[in-house]
């Protein structure tokens, strides 16, 4: 289940973040705080270099049943454009996101099933506008698969790593 909520909505806990727009001053551009009455917690960061932050980490706020995964969408001035709450059957941490080729996003991570293996692999497709498009599972075989960190490649793949 798919939930938006408005940023006038949201209590302020989730991220704190500090956009460092110049590396070579450290100013700082924009300070975000957003979340619930419960843990958030910020995993990773995209920036485009122009003017798109996609902030991705795990909130158990916002009626979840589990921990699930909240995606920010953000400019460089600290203005949600969206945010949305994706809560699955299971917990799942979200630990990298990228732009896809075609302009949405992909989120890889692990979670934890209720039954079956102890940890899986997932990645998560999104559209621009932060729908669900698609997820695969990974799984190794054993108890444990957790994928930790992935980068685009020239020819508009994915490649990911973690732990099997």
């Amino acid at each position: 289940m798919i939930r938006n909520y408005s940023p006038a909505k949201c209590i302020v806990l989730f991220v704190l973040i500090i956009f460092v727009s110049s590396f070579i001053y450290g100013q700082r551009t924009f300070h975000l705080a957003f979340g619930g009455a419960s843990m958030e917690k910020c995993n990773s960061i995209y920036y485009d270099g122009d003017n798109l932050v996609l902030i991705a980490g795990e909130t158990a706020s916002f009626d979840t049943k589990e921990k699930s995964i909240l995606l920010i969408r953000a400019d460089t001035n600290g203005i949600v454009k969206w945010s949305k709450v994706y809560e699955y059957k299971f917990y799942q941490i979200p630990n990298a996101v990228l732009r896809a080729k075609d302009g949405g996003f992909l989120i890889v991570g692990e979670m934890y099933p209720k039954s079956g293996p102890a940890e899986l692999g997932f990645m998560m497709k999104l559209d621009i506008d932060g729908n669900f498009i698609w997820e695969k599972t990974y799984d190794n075989g054993g108890n444990m698969a957790e994928a930790l960190s992935a980068r685009s490649t020239k020819e508009g793949g994915v490649v990911f790593v973690g732990r099997a």
